[in-house]
């Protein structure tokens, strides 16, 4: 073996190191980039589903405030039902009974009182929305 050989060996074995070295820097550089493109996509896909949870929670709380309204109307309702029926006693009751100067109530009078005063409230509850 000559000199010339021996250095041209050398120089294709440090040839054949550096492309080694760059191929796996490369490789290294590569995983990298990918590690960040999924880091990434994880976090997207994290904050995604708070959105959805969050979305979830607003929706079910719109259906439950939806409810509520409902039920309180359907109260209104039937207070406004109540509250017609007892002044439609009460004018029946004025329009029968004009002979109302003594101040005195009759039966029926005392009667369409009794339900007036049977404590079903007109008044909205104040603790209601």
């Amino acid at each position: 073996m000559t000199l010339r050989t021996v250095a041209i060996e050398a120089l294709f074995a440090a040839g054949l190191l550096v492309v080694g070295y760059a191929f796996g820097y490369q490789q290294r550089s590569k995983a990298a980039d990918v590690q960040a493109v999924q880091a990434d996509a994880d976090a997207k896909a994290a904050e995604l589903a708070r959105a959805q949870a969050d979305a979830i929670q607003a929706a079910t709380n719109a259906m439950q405030a939806a409810g509520d309204t409902r039920a309180r109307l359907a109260e209104l309702a039937k207070n406004e039902t109540h509250f017609n029926t007892l002044a439609q006693k009460v004018a029946d009751y004025v329009r029968t009974h004009p002979d109302n100067d003594a101040c005195t109530l009759g039966t029926d009078g005392l009667q369409a009182w009794r339900e007036a005063n049977a404590g079903h409230s007109l008044a909205p509850d104040v603790n209601q929305p």
